[in-house]
């Protein structure tokens, strides 16, 4: 018998008189089929569910990882000026911020402060802002001393408040107040606030529309020689000065004036006399050509509040000279300037500064000369 028929032999003894089977071949086949979806299924799932957990991990891990979105503008300038008063001020454990915000469009900023020290709370204020005042001067008893790269520093008192404003450039000034309690001292002094007021951390960003309204033009070639050469021979004896500031390129921004490669705003250098009593400097400032054009009331506003009297000259020039304190004290030393405003809205200043017991080496006249030599501008 072969094996096929033994087969159907067996399979018809083991199921005679036996109930029928609960479940076919056929069935069987269906079920296995569905079992193996079902794993697929599964194997599917848990695969989309190990990504999903691996993103998931990943979104968490980049949200916690990646650094906060940089604050908006206002707030980090907040905090930065907030900074800046604490680290310049005494007492910076005591001082409280309590307003600091801009004006609409950003041109200034204006905060407030309460500090107090012996159970005395007096206010300090800030303004930031750009500003076309002619002078650096906002009250009474105004003195004014030299800041940083030739720049002005004015100190004076205006209702109530003792103010140290420093005119960064000609359309940014940072002003720093002790406002204290009425009938009470002032907490803090003139020399403090000058600190404060021209720390270059204290400062905002420069709004679109107040950023220099004129494109600086480079330098001829030898610009810085020929400077030189200028005031060695513009001023008598000049040829025995001795270079203490190269004549150097400088920008001007919010910040104050910072050194550049570039096209500068302005040219500075200044020069000492070696052996003359009192310490001489010699100091030169040229200005780049602006948009503006030369006025009396431009040539009268370098003076500040210093007494002067501009003079037209040839070529649309205006001339003025000018004597300063550059301290409260009476032997503190002083500048006399000459400053020429041309026609292209550029500006040469040539300053001497001496203690205040010696005669000025150089007549006003004598500056005003060297000023006005076209070796001194940038055309």
């Amino acid at each position: 018998m072969d094996d096929e028929l033994l087969r159907d032999a067996l399979h018809e003894y083991v199921s005679a008189d036996e109930p029928p089977m609960r479940v076919s071949s056929a069935g069987l086949i269906a079920a296995g089929r569905r079992r193996q979806r079902a794993g697929r299924a599964a194997a599917l799932t848990g695969t989309v569910a190990a990504v999903l957990a691996v993103l998931a991990g990943a979104t968490l891990w980049s949200a916690r990882s990646v650094p906060e979105r940089p604050a908006t503008a206002g707030s980090a300038a907040s905090r930065r000026i907030d900074a800046a008063l604490r680290a310049a001020l005494p007492h910076r454990g005591t001082l409280v911020l309590r307003t600091l915000a801009p004006v609409p469009g950003g041109t200034a900023w204006h905060g407030s402060w309460v500090s107090t020290v012996d159970g005395r709370t007096q206010v300090i204020r800030v303004d930031l802002g750009f500003t076309a005042a002619s002078g650096p001067c906002g009250g009474t008893d105004c003195q004014v001393t030299a800041g940083p790269y030739g720049t002005r520093v004015a100190t004076y008192r205006a209702a109530g408040v003792l103010w140290a404003a420093h005119r960064r450039t000609d359309t940014f000034e940072v002003r720093v107040g002790d406002a204290p309690p009425s009938r009470t001292a002032f907490r803090y002094g003139r020399d403090e606030l000058v600190r404060a007021a021209t720390s270059a951390a204290l400062t905002v960003p420069v709004p679109d529309g107040m950023r220099v309204d004129h494109h600086p033009a480079a330098a001829p070639a030898g610009f810085a020689r020929r400077l030189d050469a200028a005031v060695r021979g513009g001023l008598p004896g000049g040829a025995g000065l001795r270079t203490y500031q190269e004549p150097v390129g400088l920008s001007a921004d919010a910040t104050g004036p910072r050194r550049t490669t570039g096209p500068a705003d302005f040219w500075y250098a200044d020069w000492t006399i070696p052996g003359q009593p009192g310490g001489p400097r010699i100091t030169v400032r040229v200005d780049a050509p602006g948009t503006g054009a030369a006025s009396r009331s431009v040539a009268r506003a370098l003076c500040g509040a210093a007494a002067c009297t501009p003079v037209a000259g040839t070529h649309g020039t205006w001339t003025v000279t000018y004597e300063q304190r550059l301290g409260p004290g009476d032997g503190d030393p002083v500048l006399r300037t000459a400053a020429v405003v041309r026609a292209d809205g550029s500006r040469v200043l040539v300053g001497e500064e001496v203690a205040a017991s010696v005669e000025f080496p150089y007549s006003g006249t004598e500056l005003a000369a060297a000023a006005s030599d076209p070796a001194m501008s940038y055309g």
